[in-house]
């Protein structure tokens, strides 16, 4: 089986970084299973299909867990989330997560894409933006919930 990985290449399908970032996603949260989350989502799985559509089907099969008696499924939903979207903010992977670029550089990054108007740079001095660095906690990012 074949995935479309998000620069276009073709490559075969890769079960174990699957299982890894499943395994990341429930590391330290009682209750749950990497195998229910892999199981629910491996039988959703196509040739050609997307590393993002992946990604969406893994969040899907563990928030398609959370029920009242398992409801720290809640968490993996999330975590699996985040890793989405950490890759599409910081254009970093998954397993490198902990590692978060200056605000500064995501700023400029995103004015460069067009997602910000330049114009916050001359609102906002290279020392605030610092400060306001100082001030982001990455470490809740794991405390959110689906």
């Amino acid at each position: 089986m074949k995935v479309v990985k998000s620069d276009g290449k073709r490559v075969d399908i890769d079960l174990d970084k699957i299982h890894i970032m499943v395994e990341k996603a429930c590391r330290g949260i009682t209750g749950v299973s990497e195998s229910l989350v892999e199981m629910n989502s491996g039988l959703q799985f196509y040739d050609d299909i997307t590393t993002k559509e992946i990604q969406k089907i893994l969040v899907k099969s563990a928030s398609d867990l959370i029920s009242l008696d398992n409801p720290n499924y809640q968490f993996v939903a999330a975590r699996l989330l985040l890793f989405a979207i950490q890759k599409q903010v910081f254009n970093t992977k998954w397993k490198d997560s902990e590692i978060y670029p200056p605000f500064l550089e995501i700023i400029e990054k995103n004015i460069d894409l067009g997602v910000y108007d330049g114009t916050i740079l001359d609102h906002y001095s290279t020392e605030e933006i610092g400060q306001l660095n100082s001030y982001i906690k990455h470490g809740r990012d794991l405390d959110f919930t689906y």
